[in-house]
C-alpha cells in the first residue's frame, strides 16, 4: 500500500475515534405514587462497573460513558432492586425520565415457632418420594410467600426451593430418599428450620409448619 494511502487511512480512523465522544445516562428514581427516592444507589454493571448515588430528589447522572450498552442496577433501601439495559450513544443524553421501584412486600406476621408435625404416608407402587407440607398460624390461617428450601441434612447445600400459595401449602416432587433440613424464610430473615427429615423410597412426608398467632403487630 503507498504511503500517501496508508496515512489516509490512519487519519480516517482516528478522525471516526474522535467523533465518538462521551455520553451519559440521566434519570430520577421513583417509587410507585410516584414520590422521588432520596439517595438511591445506580451501580454500572457492565461493561464496565462504577457506582453513584442519587441526590436528595432522586436525580442521577452518570457521565463520561462510550457509546454502547450497559447494564444498570437501582437500589434503596425498602425497595426491590431493578436491573436496567440502557443504551448509549455517541455525545447524546440519554434519559430515562422516572426509574420506578416497588416497595418489598413485608413479611409475616409471626409469633414463636411450635413444633413441626411430621408423617409419612406409602404412596403407590412406582411412585417418587416427595416433601409436602404447610405454613400456618395456630389460627389456621396459611402464611403466603415464605420460601422453603429443601437443604442435605447438616450441610448449607441446596436441593431446592419452593414457595408457599395462598393456602400456605408447598411440595418438593421427585425427592431422592435420604436425610434433608427444610427452612423456612422470608428475604433474609429465616423463621424456622426443621433439622434431620428422613425421606423413604415410595414415601410422601408431609411437614406442617405453624407459628403461635403473635396478636396485633404492624
Amino acid at each position: 500500500m503507498p504511503l500517501r494511502w496508508a496515512c489516509a487511512a490512519v487519519l480516517g480512523v482516528m478522525s471516526a475515534a474522535a467523533q465518538e465522544s462521551p455520553g451519559s445516562i440521566t434519570g430520577t428514581v421513583v417509587d410507585a405514587i410516584p414520590l422521588f427516592i432520596p439517595n438511591a444507589t445506580v451501580t454500572i454493571l457492565s461493561p464496565v462497573e462504577r457506582a453513584i448515588s442519587a441526590d436528595a430528589a432522586g436525580n442521577f447522572n452518570i457521565a463520561g460513558l462510550a457509546p454502547g450498552t450497559y447494564k444498570l442496577r437501582v437500589q434503596a433501601p425498602g425497595f426491590v432492586s431493578k436491573g436496567l439495559e440502557i443504551a448509549v450513544e455517541s455525545d447524546r443524553e440519554t434519559s430515562l425520565v422516572h426509574v420506578t421501584l416497588e416497595v418489598k412486600a413485608q413479611g409475616p406476621c409471626v409469633g414463636s415457632p411450635r413444633k413441626p408435625r411430621i408423617s409419612a404416608q406409602k404412596l403407590p407402587a412406582g411412585g417418587n418420594p416427595q416433601v409436602t407440607g404447610s405454613a400456618r398460624l395456630e389460627t389456621g390461617l396459611g402464611l403466603s410467600d415464605l420460601t422453603l428450601t429443601l437443604l442435605l441434612a447438616g450441610t448449607s447445600k441446596i436441593i431446592a426451593e419452593t414457595s408457599t400459595g395462598k393456602n400456605g401449602k408447598f411440595q418438593f416432587e421427585d425427592v431422592k430418599p435420604g436425610e434433608y433440613d427444610i427452612e423456612a424464610s422470608f428475604e433474609t430473615s429465616t423463621y424456622t428450620k426443621v433439622r434431620n427429615l428422613r425421606v423413604r423410597d415410595h414415601h410422601v412426608l408431609e411437614v406442617r409448619l405453624t407459628w403461635a398467632d403473635p396478636g396485633l403487630c404492624f
